[in-house]
């Protein structure tokens, strides 16, 4: 993606950014929740909870499989769940962005030096 990024969350929708240190990267850490062997209504549960407190919230996961394994969601979970952040998207409930979008936000205006 030419970026790095790395996951920094708490499985916590309620927590929102976390004060439990001056650590500046604390000041980063979303509320997150991982995707994997969940159902779309308890992910989109999560989305929703995040909505109703004007929080963020980080989705992530390991991979997609047609069939339920370790570390995975199901293709037919995971189609449920795009289409129901589409459909909240579509509301003005929730704006989606990608890591990568992210980042560039997170940079914008910033001059990094080397």
């Amino acid at each position: 993606m030419g970026i790095v990024m790395a996951r920094t969350t708490r499985t916590n929708v309620q927590a929102g950014f976390d004060p439990r240190s001056s650590d500046k990267k604390a000041l980063l850490r979303l509320s997150g929740q991982t995707m994997d062997q969940q159902t779309a209504s308890t992910i989109l549960g999560v989305v929703d909870a995040a909505i109703l407190r004007g929080r963020s919230v980080m989705l992530y996961g390991h991979d997609i499989d047609p069939t339920p394994a370790a570390l995975t969601i199901t293709q037919s979970e995971w189609d449920l769940i795009v289409a129901g952040l589409v459909t909240r998207s579509k509301h003005g409930l929730i704006d989606v962005v990608t890591c990568t979008e992210f980042h560039d936000q997170l940079y914008k205006g910033i001059r990094v030096t080397r």
